[in-house]
């Protein structure tokens, strides 16, 4: 190990102190008249009915259909609320936000619903009714997508041709009721001159997709049945841009050190790949997915390849002539360059990771939808692929999508306005690592400068405000000095655009599906390196995400300015040596544990005294970063993740009392979320045990002793680079930190 490379701290079992968390409910109470409010909720429930009676459906005669909002501060994830709900015959279906739901109520529970509205209103029985803001009848255009609406918006009378769209049925029904409403819409479609396209589509909870094509006068007709939860336009997942352009290479040697059998393996889901020579070497295995036919366009399987084994570094190492891969490749091949329709895309990824899985824990993804994500719900893929890492304990790493906004905006402002510049899905994975584009060089007529995100990159934020992409990485830029329409080139002296194509050459593409495969190689690198531990999956993506560096200075920005950045280069651009080595400068302390809702910990790091004697502003920084795989479910809307950690950073005074040394920002630090990540500057220290307190969260059908796995990193770093504090926390502590982290990763 270099002098300078030093191995990371592992927080012993005797630094953590465990503690009970009490779990508390909190009734609310509102300053409502029964008697106006009982009627108001009748009045709407009347009008539910009425709507119901008119329609005419497969479970008609079984269920209504309907929208309840709650009031102010009332949740829907509190189990109070929702057996008051389900105790008045009310069975919730899917939840859009922490406060209104869609429902329904049984044919036969519906007078009960109704008598104790009346008890409400008449006698006060029944309070809990107060927590109710309302019903709703749902309107057919919520059930239309975003863009599906805007064509049929734009349609002024005229017939379009037909359009091919899925049909998301209402969760949480039972086996019959689905098969009844699957053959009606089957039926109505068919009967409309309209065609079901492919088998149906069930998602991991069971609720059934239907893709059809059909004439868009049918579109108003299917949405206005009840158990229709969503129609939308079919998304077909395609590669990134495929416009190299290559030049000659002479034949390089393969770097002799190293170890073939012993490097990382990352598993690319991709058109295929084809390597010569050599390079065959570093193929750990090679499948085709069911369904795909064999072609010998691997271009950019091949390009994404590389990439991963290369990261930006392919170019240099040509000049050498001496190639030095990081990681092996498993060559997975999911599509023979055609697009893929959402239930094929599924299936091919899962039957990969199931194939898999024993050897190789990531897997990349340079795939996307050709539109970006709508509205406050997840894309139903993005949500199979975080069930299906979930299920196999796997992670994907994801490309954030490109788009063509560059062709009609000549500067990247105006390209960042658009509003379809949003990542497409599965970009909006939660549990996905998703990556996008940014130029690290400044080349003459470059749209992006240097540090810039690239023109083509798709930006967040993502599903419900959450932080995507979560970094970016080199992926090159595109000319500024062209006609408005016409076809754009890529800056060929750019770097961080080579790639190396099918036949071996040298050559130059760009596209966040060529980001996401830098980042793939890292994190497999850094999961070999701390493979011995426990969790070590979620240590590495901890690290990966802990020792990212921003590409602009956030400290002399506000809050908003942060928030804004950070939907265009999320927690920045990672940095695989520090997520490796800690420093003399910067100390990483590692910790990984399983908490539960009901149970809390208290865990220690040491800060030296000779940070503490260093006077000044600023002068030196905590970093911490928490990362968990909570449990998901899609039904749950903005309440997706079922459970989080929240960090809180406590740093000790001169009388030896804890004192919150959490940032003034909230960003970072957001509920329900897979992590937490956030850092600090300080101008003064006291030296001793600061504390990182982690308290688990659960929404309320989580069971108390359901494991929480979680990953911990928190780094102390002086800002001046110049003191010793790995040292100074070797001498000062002893024998404490033993259980050193050695370093198996050759970089």
């Amino acid at each position: 190990m270099e002098e300078n490379k030093k191995k990371h701290f592992l927080i012993p079992e005797q630094d953590v102190i465990r503690e009970t968390h009490n779990l508390t409910a909190r009734s609310v109470e509102r300053d409502v008249y029964h008697v106006e409010h009982g009627e108001k909720l009748i009045g709407n429930l009347q009008n539910v009915e009425q709507l119901h009676r008119a329609r005419r459906g497969p479970l008609t005669e079984e269920i209504l259909v309907f929208k309840v909002a709650m009031a102010p501060k009332v949740h829907l994830h509190n189990k109070s609320t929702r057996d008051f709900l389900e105790n008045s015959g009310v069975k919730i279906h899917a939840v859009k936000n922490d406060s209104t739901a869609y429902v329904s109520s049984s044919t036969d529970k519906w007078n009960q619903l109704r008598s104790r509205l009346e008890g409400y209103k008449n006698r006060n029985s029944y309070k809990d009714f107060q927590t109710v803001d309302n019903f709703y009848s749902v309107e057919h255009s919520e059930k239309e997508a975003e863009s599906l609406r805007k064509i049929l918006i734009n349609q002024d009378g005229k017939e379009l041709e037909k359009l091919d769209i899925q049909i998301m049925l209402l969760p949480n029904l039972n086996q019959t009721q689905k098969a009844k409403v699957i053959d009606y819409i089957i039926n109505q479609i068919e009967e409309e001159s309209g065609s079901v396209e492919e088998e149906i589509f069930y998602l991991s909870d069971g609720t059934p997709v239907i893709r059809a094509i059909v004439p868009s006068a049918v579109i108003p007709i299917l949405s206005v049945e009840e158990t229709v939860y969503k129609i939308m336009q079919t998304e077909f997942f395609s590669q990134g841009m495929e416009k190299s352009g290559e030049i000659g290479i002479e034949d390089c040697n393969i770097n002799q050190e190293i170890d073939i059998d012993d490097l990382p393996i990352v598993t690319i889901l991709d058109t295929g790949v084809n390597f010569v020579g050599e390079m065959r070497n570093f193929l750990a295995d090679q499948w085709m997915a069911p369904g795909v036919r064999d072609n010998s366009n691997k271009c950019h399987g091949t390009m994404v390849a590389a990439r991963a084994m290369f990261g930006s570094e392919l170019a240099d190492q040509m000049k050498t002539r001496i190639l030095s891969p990081k990681v092996k490749i498993i060559d997975a091949q999911i599509s023979d360059g055609t697009p893929m329709s959402p239930k094929q895309f599924i299936d091919r990824i899962e039957a990969a990771v199931i194939r898999f899985e024993d050897i190789s824990k990531i897997f990349n993804l340079s795939f996307n939808a050709d539109r970006p994500i709508e509205g406050e719900d997840i894309s139903f893929i993005g949500a199979e692929l975080d069930a299906i890492s979930i299920k196999y304990n796997v992670q994907f790493v994801i490309s954030s999508g490109n788009h063509d906004l560059y062709f009609i905006h000549n500067n990247l402002s105006d390209i960042l306005d658009d509003s379809d510049s949003r990542i497409s899905s599965p970009a909006d994975s939660v549990l996905g690592l998703v990556v996008g584009s940014v130029m690290t060089e400044q080349v003459e007529n470059s749209i992006s400068g240097q540090g810039d995100i690239s023109p083509f990159s798709r930006i967040g934020p993502g599903f419900a405000g959450t932080i995507k992409p979560d970094f970016v990485a080199p992926g090159g830029s595109c000319y500024g000095e062209i006609n408005l329409g016409q076809p754009r080139t890529i800056p060929y002296d750019s770097k961080c655009a080579t790639v190396l194509t099918p036949d071996g050459k040298l050559g130059l593409d760009v596209g966040t599906s060529f980001s996401s495969p830098i980042v793939s190689g890292e994190i497999a690198q850094i999961l070999k390196n701390f493979s011995e531990m426990d969790n070590s999956l979620l240590i590495s993506k901890a690290l990966l995400i802990h020792t990212t560096e921003s590409l602009w200075d956030l400290e002399a920005l506000s809050e908003d300015e942060i928030e804004e950045i950070s939907k265009y280069q999320g927690n920045g651009q990672t940095n695989l040596e520090r997520a490796i080595y800690s420093t003399n400068s910067s100390v990483s302390f590692i910790r990984t544990g399983t908490l539960d809702r009901v149970n809390k910990e208290k865990i220690k790091f040491y800060i030296p005294e000779v940070i503490a004697n260093q006077r000044g502003r600023n002068t030196a920084r905590v970093t911490v970063t928490v990362v968990t795989q909570p449990d998901v479910d899609r039904t749950k809307g903005t309440e997706y993740c079922k459970s989080y950690v929240r960090a809180s950073l406590k740093k000790v005074d001169g009388t030896g009392r804890l004192l919150s040394g959490n940032p003034n920002i909230k960003i970072g630090r957001e509920k329900y979320q897979s992590y937490q990540h956030f850092s600090k500057l300080f101008s003064r220290f006291e030296p001793g045990d600061w504390q990182i307190w982690l308290q688990p969260f659960a929404r309320w059908d989580t069971p108390n002793d359901a494991p929480i796995p979680y990953a911990l990193v928190v780094t102390l770093e002086d800002t001046s680079g110049q003191l010793d504090l790995y040292g100074s926390i070797q001498n000062e502590t002893g024998a404490r930190y033993l259980s050193e982290i050695e370093s198996r990763v050759r970089i």
